[in-house]
């Protein structure tokens, strides 16, 4: 058997590249493949096993990209918020023009959630897990404790996120009214 063809870690049999004795999950990113490591995964984001298991599919769901401000990534989160402000801005649009094709948006924006809902975990691990490797590559030494400190409070993220998606919203419908 081949070197390539065991683990590193423990040197176990790699089924398709991948550890099952690890559970090593690895992701490909600009040509080379990106191991993430889950115990710093863990330690980085006290998050990590609801979002690996995808437990809060009907939380991100329903916020969209604004869910992504819950799991510590602010600034995906508000990119949500504008996208969604421009989705019902878009809808109330083109509700007055004809009922097929309102119901066709609001299939595509139905589907746009549901791919919200599988996708966007996966996303957030592998941005912690760049931010990870920036880390280990910055404090060699003491980085597990540059991970601990991290671990942000999502409530507060989610709820400026969604202030700030009211507060759009209700801007934009004063601006059309006026």
């Amino acid at each position: 058997m081949l070197e390539e063809d065991r683990c590193k870690k423990c040197g176990a049999k790699l089924v398709h590249g991948q550890c099952f004795d690890c559970k090593d999950l690895k992701v490909i990113e600009k040509g080379y493949i990106m191991v993430i490591n889950k115990d710093d995964q863990k330690i980085y984001n006290k998050r990590f096993e609801v979002m690996y298991n995808n437990k809060d599919f009907i939380l991100s769901f329903v916020l969209g990209l604004m869910y992504a401000s819950f799991s510590g990534h602010i600034i995906i989160g508000m990119s949500g918020a504008f996208i969604d402000v421009l989705l019902v801005w878009l809808f109330s649009i083109i509700m007055r023009a004809d009922v097929f094709v309102t119901i066709v948006f609001a299939g595509c924006f139905l589907i746009f959630r549901i791919i919200c809902g599988f996708v966007l975990n996966k996303v957030c691990i592998q941005v912690d897990q760049v931010k990870i490797n920036k880390i280990k590559v910055k404090y060699r030494k003491g980085y597990k404790q540059v991970l601990k400190s991290h671990n942000p409070d999502g409530k507060i993220y989610l709820v400026s996120t969604l202030i700030l998606f009211v507060s759009l919203l209700c801007g934009l419908f004063w601006f059309r009214l006026s």
